[in-house]
This record gives structure tokens, sequence and C-alpha cells, in this order.
């Protein structure tokens, strides 16, 4: 009978694991089903796709699985491909359904994304999208879900908005915003935020204020830092678009502090305010928060803001009237429009190049690049763009004397201007300003009121705790006399039954014996928990202390890092700004890049007369020891080039060697301290062509009709050396378009490669003479890009990096 039993046993073990063994491979086979599925939807094979979906039956036992989701899904891309909507459709609706059972919400939303393309690419209007998405809807609302709302309303708004239709928009989004639950608080504000932004396109500003304050409120509580940033970048947005700006610049200098670690919307939030002053026509000021927004996007590469920096300054330097170099930042804009902005940003531009003709008189230039921004306008209508360039036409026109066309775009103008600014409006928002204060100070009084309702309510507390304890003291005081009472009626009691019953008596000694004892090992416990909390106590303590160290290490980290960012802003003051090296050298480039926050390179450009000063060097050590060094090397350099009558860059170094083995106490005795720096310098007078150089280990690489010509140094630093000797000079007569280069050794010794050496000067100088054919104005953009291709990411910067280039005009 065991026997029986056994075998019965295993032939059922053989079965599980056989059927365990199918559903294990069927789903492998689906597995990968799905993958070719999905490959012949992405490459539009609607053939292959219907053979696929012939593979799959769906399982009507298992009716709301995943496979038959995805099943439905496959099946609507097979009948979209197809033209066949009513069908794709049906498909799609039944695949959110499945998802939205399984609680794929993820998924759900994704399908819903290509049920609205099949509504788009059926040109329905807004009421019919309407409908048709109504039928997505459970009948309980509680399971519609926020992320799929998101979807449909940012999808139905995205393609009005792109058909000019912001009306029926509007319609879709308080259609699909009631059906959010405020409790989803991200959901909400991102709905609230698009929102917001369709009521100021509606030009209801005062709203859209409104809405985001609420949305600032919301983000500040749950502390998420990017919609606190859109929210108020959007209200200084809109206060400059009515031309409020003195609000404008209070909401873009409140985001300075709350950007203050994030340096990308720091320089965002910087520009803003540039553009806010200089339509004030504050210029200075604009100048100051431009160059601010600029270093930042410089030293991050932030190539879109740096579009928005270069079109900024030139507006301020045509509000200066110094057309040439508005002309410069111009051009520099125009270059960078077509990969970051497109064709709005080339019109912007435009815009600016008619301006700047004008200034100049040429109306028949001014004409063509208005006549450029005019055309874009025609597909895509722009209200700012198109008020600036209208009055800007005004004054062509009135220029030209032709008073007819110059009223026309007065007019344009003027109605473009109503359109979008009307004084009901303006009023609104000065009204909601002060409401809004109103109400910010009742919400501190309620916060107020509220604290000292809940300071009574912590005292009527206490109160009731002391009663509390007092009634408990007596109520134990009670217990007690009650059994000391107890225990002496019951000592005469045992009293009087010892003498009768000798062997109770002793049962009795027996039990006070146990007690005696439970009483010690009670009392032992007592003294080991006092021991253990003691011990706790004293973890607790160390535990604050380390907490109160960590803290204080925190906030000297802190402190350091703050002094040497500014120590870097320091440097960078004392260096030659960009503008400076362009106002010598039109067409050149420096590529400096720290190790270290500040940097041991420095360079210098300066004219003497006639002559042109350039100079690269490398201070001993990187980071803060390198930028004292080079700060002392920027002093002894000014002094001496302000001091010599006659600029020999040989004498110059000599000179320096000397102050700086002064300012150092080094001397033959004290041969240890080795401080000091390589440096290249050059010397070129305007006149004669002649360019003078003098280095210490530092050579200068001249470039001449394809043929790379080095101009050797010295091998001695400027600064103690136990072979010390006068520096060489030597002469060379430069020609038209000759390209000087000068460099530190910081990109020569990199580590990177396939094999992890040196980049070394051999593959420098082939480097150089590769990219001759880019402008110089390009090559600082491509040895940045060198640099990141030969690192790869994955070696760390060795020292500080310093290349330098001119072109001789």
């Amino acid at each position: 009978m065991k026997k029986y039993i056994r075998l019965a046993g295993f032939f059922c073990l053989l079965l599980i694991f056989v059927h365990q063994a199918k559903a294990q491979q069927k789903s492998l086979k689906h597995s990968n089903l799905w993958e070719k599925m999905s490959l012949a939807v992405q490459n539009r094979h609607s053939d292959s796709l219907q053979l696929l979906l012939l593979l799959y039956e769906p399982n009507d036992n298992n009716a709301d699985s995943m496979e038959n989701a995805l099943f439905y899904r496959y099946k609507g891309d097979y009948f979209q491909m197809k033209a066949n909507a009513d069908s794709a459709e049906h498909y799609y609706l039944q695949s959110i359904q499945h998802f939205l059972f399984l609680n794929r919400t993820h998924e759900a939303s994704f399908v819903s994304e290509k049920l609205i393309g099949l509504f788009n690419m059926q040109q329905l209007n807004s009421e019919q999208i309407i409908q048709k998405f109504d039928s997505l809807i459970p009948l309980h609302y509680a399971q519609f879900s926020a992320e799929i709302a998101s979807t449909w309303l940012g999808t139905c708004v995205f393609i009005l908005i792109n058909t000019q239709k912001a009306k029926e928009a509007n319609i879709l989004l308080s259609k699909g915003f009631d059906r959010i639950s405020t409790s989803d608080t991200l959901s909400y504000i991102t709905l609230l935020s698009v929102k917001a932004f369709m009521r100021f396109d509606l030009g209801n500003y005062s709203e859209a204020i409104k809405m985001y304050t609420e949305i600032q409120t919301m983000a500040e509580e749950i502390k998420n830092t990017e919609f606190i940033f859109q929210s108020v970048n959007m209200m200084g947005y809109i206060y400059g678009y009515i031309k409020d700006y003195d609000q404008t610049i209070e909401k873009y200098k409140s985001l300075l502090d709350t950007t203050r670690f994030n340096v990308l919307q720091y320089a965002h939030a910087a520009n803003n305010i540039s553009d806010a002053y200089m339509n004030k026509k504050m210029y200075k000021e604009a100048m100051e928060f431009v160059l601010k927004s600029k270093r930042i996007n410089e030293a991050e590469h932030n190539q879109r803001l740096l579009y928005y920096n270069m079109a900024t300054l030139a507006e301020i330097h045509l509000g200066l009237k110094n057309y040439p170099l508005a002309r410069q930042y111009a051009d520099t804009a125009l270059a960078m429009a077509p990969r970051l902005m497109g064709e709005g940003g080339i019109a912007y531009c435009k815009n600016i190049f008619g301006e700047i003709y004008m200034g100049e008189k040429k109306y028949n230039d001014a004409q063509k690049a208005f006549g450029y921004t005019q055309n874009y306008l025609q597909h895509f209508f722009l209200p700012d763009m198109a008020m600036k360039l209208y009055f800007n036409l005004h004054l062509l026109y009135e220029a030209q004397n032709q008073h007819q066309k110059s009223m026309l775009f007065l007019k344009k103008y003027y109605e473009v201007k109503d359109s979008t600014m009307s004084a009901e409006s303006i009023s609104q928002v000065n009204s909601l300003n002060t409401l809004l204060e109103i109400e910010r100070v009742e919400k501190e009084n309620n916060q107020l009121k509220t604290q000292q309702q809940l300071n009574h309510a912590i005292i009527q507390k206490q109160k009731i705790t002391q009663y509390s304890m007092i009634v408990g003291i007596l109520l134990i005081l009670l217990t007690l006399a009650f059994f000391i009472r107890g225990n002496k009626i019951k000592q005469k009691a045992n009293a009087l039954l010892r003498e009768q019953k000798k062997e109770i008596e002793y049962k009795n000694e027996m039990l006070e014996k146990s007690q005696e004892e439970i009483k010690s090992q009670n009392e032992l416990l007592f003294i080991q928990n006092e021991e253990i909390k003691a011990q706790n106590d004293e973890i607790k303590t160390q535990q604050e202390m380390v907490v109160s160290q960590n803290q204080m290490l925190e906030q000297k980290n802190k402190e350091i890092n703050d002094s040497i960012i500014y120590a870097r802003r320091i440097q960078q003051a004392v260096l030659p700004t960009n503008e400076r090296v362009a106002l010598f050298f039109p067409k050149s480039f420096v590529y400096w890049k720290p190790r270290n926050i500040v940097s041991g390179d420095f360079y210098w450009v300066d004219q003497y007369g006639d002559n042109l000063v350039l100079a690269a060097a490398d201070s001993t050590g990187h980071g803060v020891p390198g930028a004292f060094m080079s700060m002392l090397g920027m002093a002894f350099l000014n002094e001496i080039l302000h001091t010599s009558a006659e600029l020999n860059p040989a004498d110059i170094l000599d000179r320096m060697r000397k102050g700086i083995k002064h300012a150092l106490n080094q001397n033959d005795a004290n041969a240890s301290q080795k401080d000091g720096m390589d440096i290249a310098l050059c010397i070129i007078n305007m006149q004669s062509k002649i360019l003078s150089f003098a280095g210490a280990y530092n050579s200068a690489f001249i470039m001449r009709n394809k043929e790379l010509i080095e101009l050797k140094a010295d091998k001695q630093p400027v600064g103690v050396y136990y072979r010390e000797k006068p520096f060489t000079m030597q002469n060379y007569t430069l020609k038209s378009q000759d390209r000087i280069y000068l460099y530190s050794d910081g990109f020569i010794d990199q580590f990177g490669g396939e094999n992890g050496g040196k980049y070394l000067k051999n593959h420098f100088s082939e480097f150089i003479i590769g990219i001759q054919q880019n402008g110089i104005l390009e090559q600082r953009e491509l040895f940045r890009q060198e640099y990141h291709r030969w690192t790869n990411d994955k070696y760390e910067q060795l020292d500080d990096i310093l290349v330098l280039g001119v072109e001789i005009d």
C-alpha cells in the first residue's frame, strides 16, 4: 500500500514539474514575441506585426492579464498603421482598461498618448476630443489616474496651442482640471502651472499671477525647487510684459537667494534682471548682471543661456550707441542661433542688426534685416517681437520721409500693444499686488494667533498633568497605609497561630526567605538597569558631540569653500576680460580651465604705446597656493611694465625673477624654496610688426602658411635656480594672418587616451596644425572638445590648463 502511495506522489510531482516547465517556456516565448512586436511597430512593418499577432491568442480565463493588455495595444498599433481609425480606437480603449485594472497607470498613460495622436490625425475639434476621451474614464472618477489626466491635458493643450486655438485649449484645461484631486500635490501643481500659463496667454494677467503665487506657496511646502523657480520666474516675466520693471527686478532678485546652490538657475535669473534694467535704460546695472550670468554660462558651457547673454550685451551696447561692440555681440548671437534657437532666434538677431544699421544711418541694410524678421512673423506671430519690429519700421520710414508707411506701422504697433496689454489687465495686476500683501499680513497674524492658542493649550495640559500627579501620589499613600495596617493584623494573627501550628510557621519562614531572595534579585536588577541607563546617557552624549562636531566641520568646509569661490571672483576680476582681450586682438581666444576653483595659471594682455604685451604663465602648484603665486606674478608684471622705459621681454623676466626671490626670501642658502613660475612673454610692435620673445620653460608657437614655428624658451624658471643665467630674447617679423599660441603644460601633461598616457607636446603641436582650417574664434571650443575627448570623463584633471591664441590682422 505504501508503495502505491509513493508512486502516486511521484507522478504528482512529475506533473507539477512539467506544468511549470511549459508555463516558463510559454512565458519566454511570449517575452520574445512582445519584443518582436515592438520592433515591428517602431519600423512601421504592418505585415510583420499582423503575422506576430496571429501567434498569440487572448486567454479568456485570464482576461485581465498583462499579456492581453499588450496584445490589444499592438493590435491598435496595427490598425493605426492601416489608417483604420475606428478599429484602432476600439483596441486602444480595451488596452487602457486592462492596464488600469492592473494598476499600471504609466502604460495606460502611454496608450492614451497614442489615442490622442489618433484624434489629432482625424482633425477633431475640442468638443469631439472631450467626448472621445470621456469614454476612457470609468464610471467612478476615483479610478481616473492623475498621470493619465496630465498626459491628456498636456497633449491636448499642446495640439491646440500649435493651431493657435487658445480658447479651445482653455475649455479642455478646465474640463480635465476638475478631475484631479488636490491631495495629489505634484499633479495639482503641474496642471495649475498649465492653467496659469493659459490665463497669461489669454491676457488675464492678474489671475495668472494669483495662480503662480499659489504654485510658489505649495512648492515651498513640498520643497520642490524647480516649481519655486518656475513660478517666480513667470511672475517676473509677466510684470516685465506689462512694463512694471521694478516688480520684475524684485521678483528676479528674490531668485538669487533661492538659486545660490544652482548656478544655472542663478545665471538665468541674473540675465532676466539685466533685461529689466536695460528696459529702464539703466545700462550700468544691466551690464553688471549680464556679465555675472555670462561668466557662469561660460564656465558651465551652457550655450543656450550664453546665446541670451550675447543678445542682451548687443542690445545694451546698442542703447549706449556703441555700434561696433553691439555688432560684435550680435554676430556671436547670430552664429549660435541656428543650432540653439532655430528661425526664431535668427529673426530676433536680425531685428537687433536692423536697429544697429539705423543707428549708423544705413537704411537699406536696416530694411533688409527687418524684412527677415517680418517674413518670420508671417508664419509664427510673436507679440513681443512684432511690437518691436513695427515700432522700428515706423522709425525707419520716418527717417526716410515715407510718412504714409511710417504711420501704417505705428498703427500696427498700437494694435498689437492694445490687444496684449489692456489698461484693465494692468490695473487688475496692481490691485492683486495690494491684495497679496494684505493676505500675507493676515496669514502672519493667523499664524501668530494659532501659536498663542497652542501655547495656551500646552499650559492647560501641564496643569492637568500636575493635578493628576498629585491625586496619584495621594492614592499611592492611602494604598500604602492600608497595606501597613493589614500587615500588622497579619502579624498578630501569625503570632496567635505560631503556638498552635509549628508547621505553618516553618512554611511562613521559608516563604519570607524566598521573598527576601526575590527582593535582593530585584535590587540587583535595579542597579543593573541604572548602570545601563547611565551608559545609554553617555552614548547619547557622545553621539550628540559627534553630530555637533560634524556640523562644525560642515560649517567650516562651507566657509572655506565660500572663501575660495570669492577668491575665484577676485582672480577673474584681475585677469583681463574677454572684451579686453578682443579690444587688442579682435581675433583671439582664451581656454582657461582651473583645476580647483582658483588657478595657478594666468594670462596678461595690455598695450604700452605702440607695443602690445601678451603673456601666459604657470605658477608653482595649483588651487589656492597657485592662485597666490599667480596674483604675485601679475602684480610684478604690471609694476615692471608700467615703470620700464623700454620693453624688453628678457629684461622683464630678469626683473620678475629678482622681485619674486626677494618677496619669497629665496637665496642660495635656502634652495629648498623653489616656488616660482614658468612663463612665455611676447611684445609686438604694431608699427614694425616685430615680435620679441623670452620664455622661462614655456615656449611659443607661430603658425604661418601651414608651417608651425616654435620659439623655444630658456630651461630655467622665474625664481630661484641652481644655474641661473640672464634670459635670452628672440625677434621675429610677423605677417598678416600669422597665428600665435601661448600655453602652459597643463594640457600637455594631462593623462588620458586609451592607454592612460600623457597628451605630450608633439600631439599638442599636431592638433594645432590640424585645426587651422577653422577660424581662431572657433578654436577655444575645439580645444575644450579635444580635452574631453582625451580624458573621456575617466581621468581627473591633473593641473591647471591655459591656451591663448591670437591672429595678426
